[in-house]
């Protein structure tokens, strides 16, 4: 329920996709340290948006129950 700092290579970007956080370059110091401090000075409204945006979406796609639907249905 709280706001990321995604600093992954991956072919899919989540936190991007779920708008829960900040996605940036990984292995970058000065990009890892520019994305907490745009965390750090959102407002509390803006990070509680963002956290229940992260909540919302791991509960949606990511619970077991619904990951076993998911297979169920596609099996």
């Amino acid at each position: 329920g709280v706001p990321i700092l995604h600093a992954v290579e991956a072919a899919n970007d989540p936190v991007r996709e779920a708008d829960c956080g900040l996605s940036v370059m990984p292995e970058d110091a000065a990009a890892i340290s520019e994305g907490l401090i745009k965390l750090a000075a959102l407002g509390v409204r803006e990070r509680k948006h963002k956290g229940a945006n992260g909540k919302r979406f791991v509960e949606e796609r990511h619970i077991i129950s619904r990951l076993a639907e998911r297979f169920l249905a596609a099996v």
